[in-house]
């Protein structure tokens, strides 16, 4: 993820990495996601993960 050019780097289909861009309200609201996550002792990881695998259906 990279809030500067407001993108996101993730892996889809086929192992195919992919970017996507997101707006300045969702780059805000990550930032401030992030720096309230850095405040918890042992919750922060280098990375966000949201899912191993997509939902079946």
């Amino acid at each position: 993820m990279d809030l500067n050019t407001e993108s996101v780097r993730f892996r889809g289909k086929g192992a195919k990495d992919r970017r996507a861009r997101f707006g300045p309200k969702t780059a805000r609201a990550l930032s401030r996601y992030l720096r309230a996550r850095d405040k918890h002792k042992g919750v922060a990881l280098p990375y966000l993960r949201l899912a191993d695998e997509a939902p079946r259906r």
